[in-house]
Formats: C-alpha cells, structure tokens, sequence
C-alpha cells in the first residue's frame, strides 16, 4: 500500500484550478488554445470553436489549419509574429480577422499567447487565448469617422472664420481710407470757408468801404457848403451821393446774396442758380 493523500489533493486542486480557469474564461467569452510546438499540434476549448464557427470535436488540429481562418491579408503579419514568439521563447500578440466557416461572416480577433516550456533552448509549448473584439473595433472605427468629420468640420469653420476676418480687416480698411477721405474733405471744406471768408472780406473793404468813403467825403462837402446860397453846384452833390447810395444798397444786396440767397431755402438750389447765372 501507498499514501497517495498528496497526489489526491493535488489532483483536487488541479481540477478547481482547471475549472476556476475554465469559467473564467467562459465569462469572458474566450477561447483558448494550447499549441504543441514539437509535433505541430493544437488543442482549443469549446470557446475557441464557437468563435471559428465550427463545432467542438476532440481531433488535435495544425496550426496551419487555424490560420486558414484568417483573412488573407492579416495572415502573413500573424504567421510572423507567432514564429517571432517561438525563435524568441517570447509572447505573441496580434488583432486579426476570421473568416467564420458557417457563415463566412468577418469578425476581428484579438489573440495572446506565451512560450510556456522550453526543450534544449527550443520553445516546446505555446499557450493563449483568443476573444472577439469587433464590437470594439466597430467603436473605434465609428470615433475615428466622428473625429474625421468633426476634424473636417473644424477645418471648414476656421477656413469661414478666416474668410471673414479677411473680410472684416477689409472693411476696416475701407472705413479707415472712408474716413481719412472724409477728413480731407472736412479740410478742404474749412479751407474753402476760409477763402470765402478772405473773398467777402475783400468784397466789404474794397467795394462797400470805399462807396461809403466816398458818401462821407460828400456829405463832409455839403457840410462845408451849408452856408453858401444853394444852386447847381449842391444840386450835383445831392445827385452824386444819390447815385453812390444806390451802388451801395446794390453792393450789399449782393453780397448778401452771395452769403445766403433767399432763393437757395424758398425756391431751392435749381431755381437760385439759375437767377445767380441771369444776374
């Protein structure tokens, strides 16, 4: 007889440490596998079947029978990186697609795997697992078209924005020549008033100033006469300064007018320059 409480324990153990793993798994939704690397066999869980759309059998599989589900364009990076993990005694890590054998429907797999014996150097057994992540790639794909549009309509508002900044440094610009050429003119319009200001005062000192010297002088003579007999010769001096006041109430009518013609606010511009032209 033999005490085998030890090996039965460790039996026991093994078996909840298998089934603990077991539904760990399962929970997860993924299937595992275990590679031979010797004798190029495989062995999956019951998960690692569904996933490959296939149904669970006890048959040992080549790797290259599992990389028949893959698509063809992902297949080589996979083949390489799990001869990389093996030459290395490495790990292995890699997101693929799986051409499903019931349906032919594409689904994207995320795999991990580690050397876990090694022989003389050599890696001797592989193990990982495997689990669907094309809800996730799904996702990212969805928030890389969302970021493309938003990138896209970011792009298209600044471009708007920029337009109308250009637009409004340009209106501003306008405004400013707008405003420089309404100085001018405001200049111009005072020079102008001031030169009109210089042309009646000359009108006023040469024209009125010197007909109403010459009415004094005349009334200075009649002063000096007053005594004398009347005749011809005062008769004369009252025509003179007659005819000097009547030049001198035409002189300031007109320039009055000049000023301000009465015309410009009871019949308007038309009709005073038309009256300003005859005149």
């Amino acid at each position: 007889a033999t005490d085998i409480e030890n090996m039965k324990r460790a039996e026991v153990a093994l078996r909840q440490s298998e089934e603990r793993l077991r539904i760990a798994l399962e929970s997860a939704e993924m299937g595992a596998w275990d590679w031979d690397v010797v004798e190029n066999e495989v062995m999956w869980n019951d998960r690692h079947y569904y996933l490959l759309g296939l149904q669970p059998d006890e048959r040992t599989k080549k790797a290259e029978y599992f990389l028949g589900f893959i698509h063809p364009e992902d297949r080589s990076t996979v083949t390489e990186k799990l001869r990389a993990a093996v030459e290395n005694q490495g790990s292995f890590q890699a997101e693929f697609r799986i051409v499903r054998a019931d349906n032919g429907g594409l689904r994207w797999m995320t795999g991990y795997g580690r050397v876990m014996e090694s022989v003389e150097g050599k890696s001797a057994r592989m193990t990982g697992v495997m689990f669907d992540s094309t809800q996730r790639k799904l996702t990212e794909e969805e928030l890389r078209l969302a970021h493309d549009e938003l990138e896209s309509r970011v792009r298209l508002r600044t471009g708007e924005l920029s337009e109308a900044l250009e637009r409004l440094k340009d209106e501003i610009a306008g405004r400013k020549e707008l405003e420089e050429a309404r100085l001018e003119l405001l200049k111009r319009i005072v020079t102008t008033q001031e030169e009109e200001r210089r042309r009646i005062s000359r009108e006023l000192h040469d024209n009125l100033g010197q007909h109403m010297v010459a009415v004094k002088l005349g009334l200075d003579r009649l002063e000096a006469n007053r005594g004398e007999p009347s005749g011809a010769k005062s008769t004369a001096s009252f025509d003179q300064l007659r005819q000097l006041v009547g030049v001198l109430i035409k002189a300031a009518h007109r320039q009055a007018w000049e000023l301000r013609p009465a015309e410009l606010d009871h019949l308007g511009l038309e009709t005073a320059v038309k009256h300003y032209l005859k005149d």
